[in-house]
């Protein structure tokens, strides 16, 4: 937040959000409070105004980092020849974003910069010497998991296409195709787990048919069989569901979906949502794509029912909802990364459990935002 009483006039401290807000707002997508932050701050200083008068005058990104590559020549040459590398891309992007979007988009990475030369030419400060430091390719992830029995043998599933993976009574385990699937039934309530490690992605298709997308650094039980009047699965880390409606054995009645995570329940019919628990996370977040969930909270047994597009978020024991762009949130199953307004720390989270790396920062971590 942007404080207009803040004694000190600190530019330096408020400088880079309000470029940020600034973007923000030309995307449409600037809450109420922060414009109104933004006003004010602008009122401070007669040089704020100014300042981002100057930016958003300008029609032509090449000639913004031109003024600007005095001052950070590496940062700007980079976004310069990203920007050119837009313009001899394919007309047809990803996602359907109008011209205007994409152009602000850029534009609020050319912002951060302008920021940056502003409080250079404004406070004179010293420039430290950054050491250099050599770039070591780093490899991605793959498709691999771990099965573990129920008798605690694990299974490595990494390069296995086709082939029984196991027999546990009458029903077999199987790779069809790189997925993980069952045939056959067992009495005995037997359960499997399929883990990931950091750089593995896995899918694996229930005994009901359900299809389970596991991120990287996750893991999901359940049994061989579903037998009774539920289907009860627990998950760590994210997954995605494809959830199939099914019958118990001699009933009519549609036997519910059940997905538990670290203090939180989700209960379905048939639906496709994505689940994101991982335990050194502040928050669980329930992302609905299709069909309908019940949320429940484990402590306080508070409940919640989402819609398509609707994300209920658990943080500190509270369960809340709100409208999203689910795309960002499921893209990971196509191998994606999405980032809408993904902080700095949230973005290096996903990367290090794909790219099985460390990350460690010294002092606090900068406030920084990604798009694209």
């Amino acid at each position: 937040m942007l404080h207009a009483d803040d004694p000190s006039g600190d530019i330096n401290k408020h400088l880079l959000k309000a470029a940020r807000f600034a973007a923000r707002e030309k995307l449409g997508i600037l809450p109420e409070a922060d414009r109104e932050a933004l006003r004010n701050w602008l009122q401070e200083d007669p040089r704020h105004q100014a300042w981002l008068d100057t930016f958003l005058s300008r029609q032509d990104l090449d000639a913004l980092l031109a003024e600007y590559e005095g001052v950070q020549s590496t940062a700007g040459s980079a976004l310069k020849a990203f920007h050119h590398r837009q313009e001899a891309a394919s007309p047809t992007p990803v996602h359907r974003i109008s011209q205007i979007r994409r152009w602000w988009a850029a534009a609020a990475a050319v912002l951060l910069i302008a920021a940056g030369a502003y409080l250079w030419s404004i406070h004179k400060e010293d420039i430290h010497n950054v050491t250099a430091v050599k770039i070591t390719d780093i490899s991605p992830g793959s498709q691999g998991a771990v099965l573990t029995l129920a008798d605690g043998s694990e299974v490595l599933l990494d390069t296995l296409q086709n082939g029984v993976v196991a027999l546990q009574g009458d029903a077999t385990a199987k790779v069809k195709n790189g997925v993980l699937t069952y045939e056959g039934s067992t009495d005995q309530l037997v359960y499997n787990t399929v883990s990931t490690p950091n750089g593995r992605q896995y899918q694996v298709m229930l005994p009901d048919g359900t299809k389970v997308w596991l991120n990287s650094a996750s893991s999901i039980r359940y049994p061989m069989t579903f037998n009774g009047n539920s289907r009860e699965v627990s998950i760590t880390g994210e997954a995605y569901f494809e959830v199939m409606k099914w019958h118990s054995s001699g009933s009519a009645d549609k036997v519910p979906f059940i997905v538990k995570t670290q203090g939180q329940e989700i209960t379905v019919l048939g639906t496709q949502f994505n689940v994101f628990a991982y335990k050194d996370e502040e928050e669980t977040k329930t992302t609905l794509v299709a069909g309908k969930v019940n949320i429940m909270e484990a402590a306080s047994g508070t409940s919640m029912r989402l819609k398509p597009n609707q994300q209920a978020t658990l943080r500190q024991g509270k369960l809340s909802v709100k409208e999203v762009d689910v795309a960002p949130f499921v893209e990971w199953k196509d191998g994606l990364f999405s980032f809408h307004e993904t902080g700095l720390r949230d973005a290096m989270n996903q990367l290090s459990r794909w790219y099985d790396l460390t990350v460690t920062y010294e002092g606090q971590v900068p406030d920084t935002y990604f798009f694209g």
